[in-house]
């Protein structure tokens, strides 16, 4: 999703249900925020 709404300058929103997914996409790209939730099946926010 890519928006300019109130901010200056393009961003862009990258989501994902799968925290491997997660992890694979912060490795391959500059990522400047990341929200995530703290109970996952798999593993926790801050892993």
């Amino acid at each position: 999703m890519r928006s300019s709404g109130g901010f200056s300058g393009d961003w862009e929103i990258e989501t994902t249900d799968d925290p491997e997914a997660a992890l694979r996409m912060v490795e391959r790209e500059s990522v400047a925020v990341v929200v995530s939730d703290q109970r996952m099946p798999s593993m926790v926010g801050s892993d």
